[in-house]
């Protein structure tokens, strides 16, 4: 149970951090927030980062305050300043995983150096004895643009003494040496020196004492492995200042370039080879990556590796300098990134909740957690809720016209030939994206249940085959992004039901394959295998297999379904979101009201989000893509009538046209969503930013190109139709001229869905989050597109004066913006004098009768006397005019007056 909030923020403005964003720039704006309404300013991760990271998620030290953000200090005058204006400063923290790109991680070169007797050995979540020979108590890297062989002997991978140490160089890459080959190449140097004489001596030594250095595997004593560590680090010190004293840098350069051998000469590369072998890791091809490699990862990003955040002393080594922000007020809240990465998110919430305790109370703390198809947030979870998906997922839904569903799934179904079923599609593409990323994952926990399984008489027949594609079918049905069984209790009953529902889809899509298996591990799932019978060990086994499963069915949901699936089916790219499935066209309007009503009664302070750094597009893209939702049998014109125009713009490959249909019907949505309102800004930058946002696109959805192996013609083919059919203003000109009048009307009906959304966002139960510029409009498309910097100067010029033209002289500019603006100022202002109203104001539906009913949403917030009655439009009509201002003035803004 969560204790009492020690402050529930009124509203939240996401900002995203980076060298060009610091703390400093962040002061700068923190009036402007307060006069907008802001009560907590909510940052990506503070915590070092590598080197020019733009996000902050790829954290290579969780106790240091990132120097390019400007440190402690600069947070320091961030916190002081807050607190001056009674502001709180709620944090992304990041506990699944950490950066390893660059050697600034110095863990995990600790690691990479001592290996097995790292005393950062447990700490990261490494599989030291895979199934590959090769990779026994050894780590791959699979960080090499080629093949290992070509990259030694093009000369590539070098041997380097730099910053008083030994390393493997690669690139802008460094990788330390384990201690035993400086024995190996300290010999060398004697021998290169006069045998025999004094220094010859000493250098031979010295290798033996970094020969003789405790060896792996000798104990499992964590005294013997710092006690390595610690006569490792004096020998380095000493082998330092013995280069040093003896001017042996230029001896010790000639040793290694000779290691390092010659290109054209194989055989020079033999002894770097064998220097090589004996390290703790296993330089590699990145491709191998896929099916190789020994360490969870954070999705598939090779560069980010998984921690045993289960473990109460990772956990301490990971928020002892969180803890200290938290205990000093400086840290109000902690939003934690990719809850469902963790081995149990129950436990490591309560242990969270349990350090942001302060005097009795708790910091407000939010959890990222996409909930689907009717899923609920856990009320055992130590958190206050989730980061905002579900509110924009019940917020499309409403603003989706439904009746239209049928319309659009015919016009696609013939325009891009996509004749497969939504829920089908998104299945195959779960199996393809496993064998594409997850393969080594799911080889794992088949190679590991059948081993097991070896020992039980009942089961041993089974081979790994019929084991893995049972594990890959199942997972491939999980309607969720993971379950929460914990390693000492049963199965719940919501996890028990989602499984069998797994299960049963698997054997329904598979017919022709065995049951058994499926049963078997729907037995293991729901804790009827291993029965009562069998000892605690294989119990404990079976529990920790299912965690490990848990941990990457999220990830392999994330990557097939929100990265691959919501750029291969696209009927409507609204409806790809964040928190929504595309298979879902509208629901009802008691079903946002239900939505809300949950919300009050369970999680009343959880964040309310429309965009955010994750989103597929920014808030006022979708909306006018939701507009279009009213309009299918125009969209079916206007489809026909550009692709004909544009059909000479095309390109043939090897049979194919691109782009391909699909493509075309995708390019159309983003130009109406993305559109500038400024007939200047439909320059370069904009052509730049969609030909970018095509090729993310493209490479995503995996159908006609991907990343690992780009398909460079057809992605010049989009470009050059880009070019010609759109940016073009000579070849574009039939095209333009018909679009640009449709695009007009679709920006207008977006303009009127998004104020609603506004209103939605900023009155139901729940805390409102604005992502940074939006307040204004912004057009913005999936990161990196998002992270343009946004610019302050006009919002801030702007805001002083927002309440003095009338709604209805806003309505009529409403191109600059400021309509938005108004509105967001107005509510923001409204829940500041009326705090109660909002966090614990009752929610009633308010039944809306007449001609134009459907056109509006309506409730009342109600907390004693204080009411708001909140009206807001939700649609347009395909040939009808509703006007908005009247609306606003007479219902919202009128409890707002003085």
């Amino acid at each position: 149970m969560m204790k009492p909030l020690s402050r529930i923020p009124r509203a939240t403005y996401r900002v995203q951090l980076h060298a060009g964003f610091d703390f400093e720039r962040l002061t700068q704006i923190v009036p402007y927030l307060d006069k907008l309404g802001i009560s907590d300013v909510y940052v990506s991760p503070i915590f070092r980062a590598c080197p020019g990271s733009m996000h902050g998620y790829d954290v290579c030290d969780h106790n240091e305050v990132n120097s390019e953000l400007g440190g402690m200090n600069g947070l320091m005058r961030v916190s002081t300043l807050l607190r001056e204006r009674g502001m709180g400063l709620l944090v992304d923290f990041v506990p699944n995983h950490m950066g390893i790109a660059v050697p600034f991680n110095w863990r995990w070169m600790d690691v990479l150096e001592h290996g097995r007797l790292s005393r950062f050995a447990s700490f990261f979540d490494i599989k030291w004895n895979p199934h590959q020979a090769s990779l026994q108590d050894r780590i791959l890297l699979p960080m090499l643009h080629n093949f290992y062989g070509r990259v030694l002997e093009s000369s590539e991978i070098q041997l380097k003494y730099e910053k008083a140490a030994l390393w493997v160089a690669y690139r802008t890459l460094r990788f330390p040496l384990r201690p035993e080959s400086y024995g190996t190449i300290l010999q060398r140097l004697a021998w290169f020196k006069n045998p025999g004489a004094p220094l010859s001596q000493k250098l031979e030594q010295m290798a033996e004492r970094f020969r003789s250095l405790p060896k792996p595997f000798a104990t499992e004593s964590v005294d013997e492995a710092q006690e390595r560590n610690r006569q490792s680090h004096a020998l380095r010190h000493e082998l330092t200042r013995l280069i040093e004293t003896e001017n042996l840098s230029a001896d010790l350069e000639q040793v290694l370039t000779a290691l390092n051998g010659n290109p054209g000469d194989v055989v020079s590369f033999d002894n770097l080879h064998q220097i090589l072998e004996e390290q703790n890791y296993r330089l590699a091809f990145w491709k191998s990556g896929t099916q190789e490699i020994n360490y969870r990862r954070f999705f598939a990003i090779d560069s980010l590796v998984g921690l045993h955040m289960e473990s109460q002393e990772v956990f301490d080594e990971c928020h002892r300098q969180l803890q200290h922000l938290i205990e000093k007020g400086i840290v109000t809240g902690v939003r934690i990134d990719h809850i469902d990465g963790l081995w149990d998110p129950v436990q490591y919430l309560e242990r969270l909740s349990r350090l942001g305790q302060r005097e009795g109370d708790s910091i407000y703390l939010l959890v990222e957690k996409i909930l689907n198809e009717g899923e609920s947030l856990s009320e055992d979870w130590s958190t206050h809720g989730t980061t905002g998906y579900d509110f924009a997922g019940s917020v499309i839904n409403l603003l989706i016209e439904p009746r239209n569903e049928a319309a659009f799934t015919r016009i696609y179904r013939e325009f891009a030939d996509m004749k497969l079923d939504p829920h089908e599609q998104a299945y195959q593409l779960k199996l393809f994206v496993m064998e594409e990323l997850f393969s080594n994952v799911i080889d794992g926990l088949a190679l590991d249940l059948e081993a097991k399984v070896k020992s039980d008489r009942r089961w041993r027949d089974w081979t790994v085959n019929d084991l893995r594609l049972a594990i890959s079918r199942i997972i491939a049905c999980l309607s969720v992004y993971r379950t929460y069984q914990r390693v000492d209790e049963k199965s719940s009953v919501t996890d028990s039901t989602v499984m069998k529902r797994a299960v049963t889809e698997a054997l329904r899509r598979n017919r022709s394959s065995d049951p058994t298996p499926f049963l078997f591990i729907l037995d293991l799932l729901t804790g009827r295998y291993p029965d009562a019978r069998t000892t605690p060990e294989l119990k404990t086994w079976a529990a920790n297999w299912i965690c490990k499963l848990q941990q990457f069915t999220g990830a392999i949901m994330a990557k097939s379904v929100e990265d691959t699936f919501f750029y291969r089916y696209v009927r409507l790219l609204a409806a790809n979101e964040v928190g929504h499935h595309p298979a879902e066209f509208g629901r009802e309007a008691s079903l946002f009201h239900k939505c809300n009503q949950e919300r009050r009664d369970h999680w009343p302070v959880s964040m309310l989000s429309t965009s955010t750094h994750d989103t597929k597009v920014s808030e006022d893209v979708r909306t006018r893509l939701l507009a279009l939702s009213e309009l299918p049998e125009r969209w079916k014109t206007k489809l026909e009538e550009w692709s004909a125009i544009n059909r000479s713009f095309k390109t043939s490959l090897d049979e194919l046209i691109a782009p391909d249909a699909n493509e075309e019907y995708l390019l159309y949505q983003i130009l109406l969503g993305a559109w500038p309102l400024e007939e200047e800004k439909v320059d370069d930058d904009f052509r730049d930013r969609i030909k970018n946002y095509m090729h993310k696109a493209l490479s995503e959805s995996e159908a006609n190109t991907n990343w690992i192996n780009p398909n460079k013609p057809w992605l010049k083919a989009c470009d050059d139709f880009v070019d010609a059919a759109i940016m073009d203003s000579q070849r574009g000109a039939s095209f333009l001229k018909t679009f640009l009048p449709f695009a007009a009307d679709i920006a207008w009906r977006g303009m009127n869905l998004s104020l609603s959304q506004v209103v939605l966002k900023l009155t139901s139960p729940g805390v409102p989050d604005l992502y940074q510029g939006t307040e204004l409009w912004d057009f913005s498309l999936v990161d990196p597109d998002n992270r343009r910097p946004v610019d302050f100067a006009l919002r801030q010029k702007l805001l002083p004066d927002i309440d003095k033209p009338s709604i209805h002289a806003l309505l009529k500019s409403w191109k600059d913006g400021r309509i938005k603006m108004r509105i967001i100022h107005a509510i923001l202002q409204h829940r500041r004098s009326h705090p109660e109203l909002f966090s614990r104001g009752s929610y009633v539906p308010v039944e809306i009768t007449g001609l134009h009913a459907d056109h509006f949403i309506s409730f009342l917030r109600q907390d004693g006397p204080e009411k708001l009655l909140v009206i807001a439009l939700i649609r347009l009509g395909e040939n009808e005019t509703v006007k908005l201002s009247k609306i606003c003035e007479d219902t919202f803004f009128y409890p707002c007056r003085k």
